[in-house]
Formats: structure tokens, C-alpha cells, sequence
């Protein structure tokens, strides 16, 4: 039962008209004489408005969240909210950021479903305001930040895609989090803290465009035991563009993202083994 609430839950949500900030995956295949791109993306013409109904959209959010940790954590089921963010891990970035996204959301989700007048918003920010048990639950949010919130929870977490490496999603997921903190400018809960922060020196990748250049041309290094990426697309100009490169190499694939090579586009070969791809 619980799959399958997951599942239409999932389903009803990307066919919503809540906007989901995903990368634009951009397939190049570098042939002699052209290139040639092929987008991944696609338009929903007809979605489930639910957009401009703040009251509902943080529940469905929030309640298909707590229905994937019931599952990942069965020994939390059925204890209270507080007890659950209280005792989900946060040993690892990926950690911390669904732990921080979840304790927002559950903030929003009970002053949604009981403390509905403590809700305002206007065209750029949703704000939450209350008292309860003698602690101060506020929060201002701009709607940007709450649809990266959703972005980052579909797309890292919840319906994401298993072809992708781990290390990547990571990457997009600490990408997600700086840009979901940066649209925050009050937050206030049960915890008396501020929100978790992770790591400034991980790798981020950037989450707008991304250029998937299919078999670039590379180069062995044996003396260096790396690899070098000769074929390279996004230009300098392109500051919210980024390359990677789906190359073969002694019979995998592999996904590297441009962000990890070095100023020389090399790549050490021991570190291939965290960008091993599955869709090829």
C-alpha cells in the first residue's frame, strides 16, 4: 500500500504545474564535421494546478517525504515527527541535506494542517509565523527556495535517476542545498538551531545546464596514470553551463563531470571508479 501511495503520489506531482528546477541535460555527439544536440527535456501541457495553493503542496510534499522514510527507516515508523528528524542520520552531505529538508518541511506541514492562519505569502515569499509549547516556529522562505526544496527532494532522493552515480547526485544535491539556504532569511522551530550546514571544500556541480558530450575524444596518459579529455563544448561565456563527458574506457562507462577535472582536463584513473554510469 505504502508503494503505491509513493508511487501515484510521485506521479501526481511531476504532472503538477509546481516548477521543478532540473538540470537541462543536453546530449552532444561530436561527429567530423558537426555537432549535434539532442535535449532531454519535456513539457507537461497538462498539469495538475496546484501551484498557487501553498496550503497543499507543502503536505503532499512533506507526506510522500515521511512515507519514503517509513521504508528506509522502518524502525522510526509510527514515532512523532520531532522524533523522527531527531534521529535521522546525518553522518554524510546527502544525509544532512534530506534530514534539513525534511525539518522544513515539517514546519510547514503543521502549521498547514494546524495553525493555517500563521501562513502568509505574496508573490515572492511564503512565510510562516506561530507559537505553540512556548517556542517560536517561523520561517520566510522565497517561493524560489521552496520549489528548490521539491527540485532537490523529486530529482536527488525521491524519483531521481539510478543511472547517475552516486558521487554526482551528491554533488547536485550540496549545488540544491547552498541555493535553498540562500532563500532563506528566517527559520526558527523546536530545535533551537540553525539549520545543519555541510561541507564549502565537497564538490558541487553546477545544476543548470549540463552538456553530456558522448565519447569525447581522449587521451592515456601513462605516466601520469590518467586520462585526458581532448573534446570539450560549453564555451567560457556560459557561466550557468557546465561539460561532462560519457566516455568508454577499458569496456565501462563512465560520467565525469567537468568539475573534477583538472585545469588540463585530466582525470586521475583511480578516480574513475566514482563515476561509473549504467545507462550505457
Amino acid at each position: 500500500m505504502i508503494n503505491e501511495f509513493i508511487s501515484q503520489t510521485t506521479e501526481f506531482l511531476n504532472q503538477s504545474n509546481i516548477r521543478i528546477h532540473e538540470s537541462d541535460v543536453r546530449l552532444v555527439e561530436i561527429n567530423d564535421d558537426c555537432s549535434t544536440i539532442r535535449n532531454f527535456s519535456y513539457v507537461n501541457l497538462n498539469p495538475n494546478d496546484i501551484a498557487e495553493n501553498v496550503l497543499l503542496h507543502p503536505l503532499l510534499f512533506f507526506t510522500l517525504l515521511d512515507a519514503n522514510l517509513d521504508l528506509k527507516y522502518p524502525e522510526l515508523s509510527g514515532k512523532s515527527f520531532s522524533h523522527r528528524y531527531r534521529n535521522l542520520p546525518s553522518s554524510n552531505d546527502q544525509e544532512i541535506i534530506l534530514k534539513e529538508c525534511y525539518r522544513i518541511l515539517k514546519l510547514l506541514r503543521n502549521a498547514s494542517a494546524h495553525n493555517k492562519n500563521s501562513i502568509s505569502y505574496n508573490d515572492e515569499f511564503v512565510c510562516v509565523s506561530y507559537q505553540f509549547g512556548g517556542k517560536d516556529y517561523k520561517l520566510k522562505i522565497k517561493k524560489y527556495g521552496l520549489e528548490l526544496i521539491y527540485s532537490c527532494l523529486l530529482k536527488i532522493y525521491l524519483d531521481f535517476d539510478k543511472m547517475l552515480p552516486n558521487e554526482y547526485r551528491t554533488g547536485l544535491a550540496r549545488t540544491y542545498y547552498d541555493d535553498i539556504l540562500e532563500n532563506i532569511s528566517l527559520f526558527s522551530d523546536d530545535e533551537d538551531t540553525n539549520l545543519m550546514s555541510i561541507s564549502q571544500e565537497n564538490l558541487r556541480i553546477k545544476r543548470n545546464v549540463r552538456y553530456r558530450i558522448k565519447k569525447p575524444e581522449i587521451e592515456e596518459l601513462n605516466e601520469l596514470n590518467g586520462l585526458r579529455i581532448i573534446t570539450t563544448y560549453a564555451s567560457n561565456e556560459e557561466i550557468m553551463a557546465r561539460d561532462e563527458f560519457l566516455i568508454e574506457y577499458k569496456n565501462k562507462a563512465y560520467l565525469v563531470p567537468a568539475e573534477v577535472l583538472d585545469n588540463d582536463n585530466k582525470i586521475q584513473i583511480s578516480e574513475l571508479k566514482k563515476w561509473v554510469y549504467s545507462g550505457e
